[in-house]
């Protein structure tokens, strides 16, 4: 197997992974995915460590999912997202310090 298809992935084809903090979620935050307020409210997400949910489109297929860091515990919500998320490849929108990248 060459590496280079093993390590790299097409970001474009990425899902979207929204990390939000209590107070983000508690402020209504989402940037510009404020459409996505209700149906997170409906899945009961708090942005709490522990809360992951997964936006679907009408075929079942990921369009971006959502992971509580709670009080920006980024180590703690990725390892609990990595568990918990369905296979896939995912792309962090925000910018992550480099601890939370290893």
């Amino acid at each position: 197997m060459r590496a280079e298809l093993f390590y790299q992935s097409d970001i474009n084809q990425a899902i979207p992974l929204v990390l939000l903090t209590k107070q983000q979620w508690d402020s209504g935050l989402l940037g510009n995915r404020e459409g996505d307020l209700n149906f997170l409210s409906s899945q009961r997400f708090t942005g709490q460590i522990g809360d992951v949910v997964v936006v679907v489109n009408e075929k079942g297929m990921p369009l971006c999912a959502y992971c509580g860091v709670g009080d920006n515990n980024l180590t703690l919500a990725m390892a609990n997202a990595a568990l918990r998320l369905p296979q896939g490849i995912y792309c962090v929108e925000q910018i992550l310090p480099l601890f939370a990248q290893a």
